[in-house]
């Protein structure tokens, strides 16, 4: 069955399959009730699947990965509720943000480190997989952190590799390298060598999902999307769109008595229909990527990347 095809059947079982296992981690907090049900809510009225799909496509046939696939839904659950406060967004998969559905921002804070550490608990105590936990934590961490010092209008002396390195730790660890790491260990009979290969691979599909979730709010019709650049305009905060447009182009993302209107309208039709689709085609085109080694789970792996890499060009041509 080709990624696709499993990655749509997932979803319409996912709650059936992981519901249980969701349930059965966080055992014991549903006395808080408020940001109980609330953590479900989240998890279940939208998302794509994408992390706890790889978990359950690339694992070995036979193997009940359900709890992996229920822990990389938590953490990534756990990342939205303290995304959503630094970002003080209003919305989340077409509701409020975890913070306004419960009325209590620094509940919701300590809700998500909450969160945090049951996930490392199980990790550490059923999965034998705590270093795992630590490293995906750590280096989603650091890359929220660099891209923090980055989203600044006034840091003009960074080079491409600064936000390939950010957005590769950021998004790619949580998104990629958790679940392709917690598949590939229910696999008996595969090289371990082959693991070594993960870190690289997951920071390039890191780093191709993030620049396009940039590149597409930037669209025509970025006002139909439930991610609002308006927050960026208005903090003057740099995604990479933006700081391509300073920094190579020396024409300054934000001016002074701009409205949001005319700054959107100026991003539209300036720049990103004309370089920043450019860059990133040209990104998908010329990368080198690992040679991977001929086994079922890599074979599957190699579906998945050359899916994303022709995805996303194709959504970003359409768009433009």
């Amino acid at each position: 069955m080709t990624w696709t095809d499993f990655l749509s059947q997932y979803q319409l079982g996912f709650q059936m399959r992981v519901g249980p296992s969701l349930v059965n981690c966080l055992e014991g907090l549903e006395r808080f009730e408020r940001p109980y049900q609330n953590t479900f809510d989240l998890i279940m009225r939208g998302g794509k699947r994408l992390r706890s799909g790889l978990v359950a496509y690339l694992s070995q046939e036979g193997v009940d990965s359900t709890l992996e696939e229920a822990l990389v839904e938590l953490f990534h659950a756990a990342l939205l509720i303290h995304d959503d406060l630094v970002d003080h967004a209003d919305l989340r998969r077409g509701g409020p943000a975890f913070h306004l559905a419960i009325g209590d921002a620094d509940q919701s804070l300590i809700w998500g480190d909450m969160l945090f550490a049951r996930i490392g608990k199980v990790f550490a105590d059923h999965l034998n997989q705590g270093a795992l936990f630590q490293t995906v934590f750590d280096k989603t961490c650091l890359g929220q952190l660099l891209d923090l010092k980055m989203r600044s209008a006034h840091q003009q002396s960074l080079c491409e590799n600064d936000f390939q390195r950010a957005y590769g730790l950021k998004t790619g660890y949580y998104t990629f390298y958790l679940p392709l790491v917690l598949a590939y260990d229910t696999h008996d009979s595969l090289d371990h060598k082959g693991i070594e290969l993960l870190p690289t691979i997951s920071e390039r599909l890191g780093l191709m999902f993030q620049v396009a979730d940039d590149l597409l709010l930037f669209h025509p019709r970025a006002s139909e999307c439930e991610k609002s650049v308006r927050s960026d305009f208005d903090l003057k905060q740099l995604t990479f769109p933006l700081w391509w447009l300073q920094c190579k182009s020396g024409v300054p993302a934000f001016e002074e008595s701009q409205t949001f209107e005319v700054w959107l309208k100026r991003l539209q039709h300036e720049f990103v229909v004309y370089e920043g689709k450019h860059w990133f085609e040209a990104w998908i085109r010329e990368t080198k990527w690992p040679e991977l080694p001929d086994d079922p789970y890599f074979q599957k792996l190699n579906q998945v990347i050359e899916f994303t890499k022709k995805y996303f060009e194709k959504r970003i041509q359409s768009c433009f």
